[in-house]
């Protein structure tokens, strides 16, 4: 008899502990999966830089005082203005969500007529040539207002030794990696589209004339010089832009 209860005592337990596990099994089998998906985009560089398509250059190889503004008319605003060469300093304008390494290449020439030719250093006051000594600037990256237009140049004066500085020749200058752009402040607002603010990247043009030829300077006596700018991101992406 007692064998028997016990028995009977150890099945109950056995079946007291399968229930739980059981419940648990069927609880477990029950509770669906929780799936979540997510959408993977791509944060794409963007070079958007604005070139001016066109600027003018005006040789004043016996420094006459010249007084115009853009307000009139003019190409630039000056007062009493005598360099040898003047023109407005040129804004490139930077939306680009990348830095970027800045390229130019110069190419000068020279029109038929013109008895104007490039010379690689400044003219001396003894030239009885009608020597050009042209060079290209590029300036410190600046993020202020929007530059005011017309903005007479005034480069700092050519060093050999200075990377941001190019002579002008009748042929192709290449100034390779001559600048870092860096993306311009932007903020939650104006992360994407139109809105981003910007930065600028001033161009300048200076350089010097012979001032008393054997021949006198004539208004046919000009140069050319065509400009394109080429820009490359991180990721080598590539963008050119061009002004003359």
């Amino acid at each position: 008899m007692k064998k028997i209860t016990a028995l009977f005592l150890a099945m109950l337990m056995c079946m007291a502990l399968a229930v739980p596990a059981l419940a648990n099994q069927q609880q477990q089998q029950q509770t669906p999966n929780r799936k979540t998906t997510y959408t993977v985009g791509m944060e794409s560089p963007v070079i958007d830089v604005t070139v001016p398509t066109a600027s003018k250059i005006r040789l004043n190889p016996y420094q006459i005082k010249v007084n115009m503004s853009t307000a009139s008319g003019g190409d630039f605003n000056a007062t009493n203005a005598q360099g040898s060469i003047l023109s407005a300093v040129m804004y490139l304008t930077n939306k680009s969500n990348v830095p970027l390494k800045m390229s130019i290449s110069a190419v000068g020439g020279i029109p038929n007529g013109s008895k104007a030719t490039f010379n690689t250093t400044p003219p001396t006051a003894e030239e009885k040539n009608k020597k050009i000594f042209m060079y290209v600037e590029v300036g410190a990256l600046t993020e202020a207002a929007t530059p005011a237009v017309g903005t007479l140049s005034t480069p700092t004066a050519y060093s050999a030794t200075n990377t941001k500085q190019g002579v002008i020749k009748a042929g192709e200058l290449k100034m390779t990696n001559v600048l870092d752009i860096t993306p311009p402040t932007r903020t939650p607002s104006n992360q994407n589209g139109d809105t981003a603010s910007s930065n600028y990247v001033p161009i300048m043009i200076g350089g010097s004339c012979a001032k008393s030829p054997t021949e006198a300077w004539g208004s046919s006596d000009t140069v050319t010089l065509d400009l394109t700018f080429s820009f490359q991101a991180a990721e080598n992406s590539t963008g050119n832009q061009q002004g003359s």
